[in-house]
Formats: structure tokens, C-alpha cells, sequence
């Protein structure tokens, strides 16, 4: 009879789906989840970012439910006052 003990505490993962807001700690902003993938063990996200129009690619690791964030009342739009140029 083989006794295994548990050397470190295993971490549980929230799940997440595509369609998902998530909270991307590297750029401090939600995104919300177009893709899930898992490669090479590991799972991998295309997060859209609305702030920019961009898809990036992170791994589980680096994003968390937005809903572990209860200060986080919006997505990561930044309001910009449009650019006046000085008249002459």
C-alpha cells in the first residue's frame, strides 16, 4: 500500500469560457475571451481588449473572472477627448 501525501497545495482555477470577461492583470484591463485553447498541457486565451481593438494571447496564469474583481464596474474603455489641433 503506497501512503502519497500532498507536498504542495494544489491551486484551483476558476473556470473560463469563450464569451467570458476576465480581468488581464499584464495590462490592467477586462477582456472579454474569443478562444480557449489548450496547448501542450497548458491553457491558452485569445482576449479581446476593447480599449484598443486588439486580441492578445495569455495564458490562464495571467487572468482571472471578472467577478473576482468587484471593483471592476466596466470594461477597460478609455475615454479620450479627441485630439483639437491648435488654429493659426
Amino acid at each position: 500500500m503506497n501512503n502519497f501525501s500532498q507536498s504542495s497545495v494544489s491551486t484551483v482555477q476558476p473556470s473560463i469560457d469563450e464569451g467570458d470577461w476576465v480581468w488581464i492583470q499584464s495590462h490592467q484591463c477586462m477582456g472579454k475571451v474569443v478562444e480557449k485553447s489548450f496547448l501542450w498541457g497548458n491553457t491558452i486565451f485569445r482576449v479581446w481588449l476593447p480599449s484598443t481593438d486588439a486580441v492578445i494571447r495569455v495564458s490562464i496564469s495571467e487572468i482571472s473572472p471578472v467577478q473576482s474583481h468587484p471593483w471592476t464596474l466596466t470594461t477597460c474603455h478609455t475615454l479620450h477627448q479627441p485630439q483639437r489641433l491648435p488654429t493659426h
